[in-house]
């Protein structure tokens, strides 16, 4: 039967345990109270009798053990629990440093909104309340990235009006940016109306037709159009329209926009042009008329009309592009070729540069 040297937590050696003994005992131990290092056994904790006068004896030395081991399980259980304790009060610390951190980030946000109205209103103080409104309602609603998407296409639309601002001045961009965008959408401006103005284009059979429509006009395709130089566009609840020549004739561009409204379907072309299209009515009769050939394409791609109709007033069509033997220089001695873009030509000559091909839509009879 053999014995093993029990060594307490000093590397004092103590006496020896029967390992009958040992066996009974070692399942009932926590494994960091003890290691068995060949014939020895180390405990962890210091070995000392119930009462410190009482010497240690082969005899005791078991009950001394077992009283070592609940005072060192004792304090394991104690240590647990104050790690546990002490785990719940780091933990809400770390939740109250958060929640004042973020209280702090919304402050300093809410300020720097703050700021940013105050320093956007000093570039606005001459433009109307409305305007200014309009602007402040729009950073506060916004993001930053909703906002960039707004003003994308005003400063691409319109870049020799940012080019003096520095990169640095990004509230004077956005403010300028949202500013000019509201003036030029609520403005009665013919330039303005033009840069938004979509151009209905009819051809020769839906021309007659249109201009016979007798439904009343209560709202429009687009916010702005362009029939036959006249602008039509809304304004709140009103419709309003401005002659672009003395001879238009803004009662009949509004039959032919009512046309276009109540019997026309939009039809997305290959081209980016859209087609308004009905189908061609039963006439009573037959009424002579001759086909257009047109077709309307993208600013850089061909264009070409024809169009014969005897008794036909002049209508609106595309010029072609070309290019120009173009004189300069001193005394207009030197000459250069430049391209001319492809032109929309009104009925009374006036010519409007359409370039974008989203803008320019045919209504004809299927």
């Amino acid at each position: 039967m053999g014995k093993k040297q029990v060594i307490d937590s000093n590397g004092k050696l103590i006496g020896t345990i029967n390992n009958k003994t040992l066996n009974t005992r070692l399942p009932t131990w926590e494994q960091g109270f003890y290691s068995l290092k060949g014939d020895q056994l180390v405990l962890r904790a210091r070995i000392a009798p119930p009462s410190e006068r009482t010497k240690i004896t082969p005899q005791n030395i078991v009950s001394c053990i077992d009283a070592a081991y609940k005072r060192y399980h004792k304090r394991i259980v104690e240590q647990t629990r104050d790690e546990a304790t002490r785990g719940a009060r780091e933990s809400r610390r770390l939740s109250e440093i958060q929640k004042r951190n973020a209280l702090r980030a919304r402050e300093r946000k809410e300020k720097g909104k703050g700021d940013r109205l105050t320093l956007a209103g000093s570039y606005l103080t001459d433009r109307s309340k409305g305007c200014q409104q309009y602007v402040r309602r729009v950073l506060l609603r916004k993001t930053d990235f909703e906002i960039e998407e707004l003003i994308k296409d005003e400063i691409e639309s319109h870049r020799s009006l940012y080019a003096g601002i520095q990169s640095y001045e990004h509230v004077k961009l956005i403010a300028l940016a949202l500013a000019n965008a509201f003036d030029r959408t609520n403005s009665t401006n013919t330039d303005d109306l033009l840069s938004r103005a979509h151009l209905f284009y009819f051809d020769d059979e839906a021309w007659w037709e249109a201009r016979a429509c007798d439904a009343p006009l209560k709202h429009l395709p687009y916010p702005v159009c362009l029939v036959e130089d006249v602008l039509v566009w809304e304004a709140g609840n009103t419709i309003e329209s401005k002659a672009l020549s003395d001879g238009a004739d803004e009662a009949a561009s509004k039959r032919m926009l009512s046309f276009v409204v109540k019997h026309c379907q939009p039809l997305k072309k290959g081209d980016g042009t859209t087609a308004f299209m009905r189908t061609k009515p039963e006439l009573p009769g037959r009424i002579e008329v001759t086909e257009i050939a047109g077709a309307i394409h993208s600013a850089h791609q061909s264009h070409h009309t024809t169009t014969s109709h005897q008794g036909r007033s002049p209508r609106t069509h595309t010029r072609r592009g070309h290019w120009r033997n173009q004189a300069y220089g001193p005394g207009m001695k030197l000459h250069r070729r430049i391209w001319i873009s492809d032109t929309i030509v009104t009925p009374s000559g006036k010519a409007y540069r359409i370039h974008e091909a989203s803008r320019v839509h045919v209504v004809t009879l299927s």
